[in-house]
């Protein structure tokens, strides 16, 4: 598989200019970001605050229906994973955010789509705690970044006005991205895919995933007012989490869910600023057990993580054009984030010993 057959224009000089044009732009904005933290780029450029990561379980479930048996999900099974929660931009988890959910599942068998690491016995899924993604072409991907590596850490006013003028109906969904949330515990979010993946060989049927939070995960949500009131750190997300599976001793659980479209057009692939009317399944739960987890080893252990959806069963590749901006993006941000921190790159394959 070529870097870009997962987008119907693959061959296209045009795409991969723009995503070369991203990759540079995006490592730009972490080297300027480090630079004013005083520090080398030792944190991801996107996600960079990490809140925990956690050792679960993900169970494929037994009893779906046999139209979602498909790759991962074709039987039962259960899989040692890593969990990383983290704020998508803000070091202060008191300011709205966009938040993240990676889950790394490990020892599942097959061949996988990333480039050198077809053995890897490593499969990801990229979850945030929104349910559609802001941009639809790898060419607004462009604009957009360039906009930010400008403007920031005020908002990209080029790209909103290059918007209001081609697209208004996409400027509520960029604003209500950067604008972000408040979240009780990361343990109590829901999380989404946002874009599109492939659901089995052919093109014309994808999916979207999502991870929905067992009511036990929260002992009492409280609103967003309350939050902001409670004087609570800048890394009260975090001792959510201590709290819940260290001082607690309490377990948190995710359903795992698929919605499948038939019939994808290139037009539905590359708009992932829509969400979907289509049912939702379940197909897995994710079990995280009470542990202990913010200690260094384990925040290093997470920090040198490589996520990515490209690590991946080619049943459920990647597809559309942000996706293949994002494979470049996230391999050339790792690789900058492991020289750095002079920390080889190398999956994990769940004999790490986590007590």
């Amino acid at each position: 598989m070529t870097k870009n057959d997962s987008v119907s224009d693959a061959n296209s000089d045009a795409l991969q200019a723009n995503i070369d044009a991203v990759v540079h732009l995006q490592l730009a904005i972490m080297q300027k970001v480090a630079s004013q933290r005083g520090q080398p780029p030792k944190l991801r450029g996107q996600h960079p605050k990490q809140h925990g990561c956690v050792q679960a379980q993900f169970e494929v479930l037994a009893d779906i229906p046999d139209r979602f048996k498909v790759g991962l999900f074709a039987k039962p099974a259960t899989y040692t994973a890593y969990v990383r929660f983290s704020n998508g931009k803000n070091e202060d988890d008191t300011q709205p955010d966009v938040h993240g959910m990676a889950v790394k599942l490990t020892g599942v068998p097959g061949r996988k789509i990333l480039d050198g690491e077809a053995e890897a016995t490593t499969h990801d899924f990229i979850l945030a705690d929104n349910p559609v993604f802001f941009i639809r072409t790898a060419d607004e991907y462009v604009q957009f970044v360039r906009s930010v590596a400008e403007s920031a850490p005020k908002l990209p006013e080029k790209f909103i006005a290059w918007l209001q003028q081609h697209r208004p109906e996409d400027v509520p969904v960029l604003k209500s991205f950067l604008g972000g949330r408040r979240q009780e515990s990361p343990l109590g979010a829901s999380y989404w895919s946002q874009v599109p993946y492939a659901f089995g060989a052919g093109d014309g049927t994808i999916c979207r995933y999502a991870a929905k939070p067992d009511a036990s995960n929260l002992l009492g949500q409280i609103s967003e007012d309350q939050i902001r009131e409670a004087g609570r750190g800048p890394d009260y997300l975090r001792q959510a989490m201590v709290e819940h599976l260290t001082q607690r001793n309490m377990p948190a659980h995710f359903d795992f869910t698929l919605q499948v479209m038939d019939g994808a057009t290139p037009a539905v692939i590359d708009n992932p600023t829509v969400e979907w009317d289509v049912p939702e399944q379940r197909v897995a739960i994710i079990t995280i057990p009470p542990q202990t987890f913010d200690t260094e080893k384990k925040q290093a252990f997470g920090e040198n993580l490589t996520y990515t959806p490209w690590h991946a069963l080619p049943e459920h590749r990647p597809i559309g054009q942000i996706n293949a901006v994002r494979k470049a993006v996230y391999l050339a941000s790792s690789a900058l984030r492991h020289e750095t921190r002079k920390a080889p790159r190398a999956e994990p394959t769940a004999n790490e010993d986590w007590s």
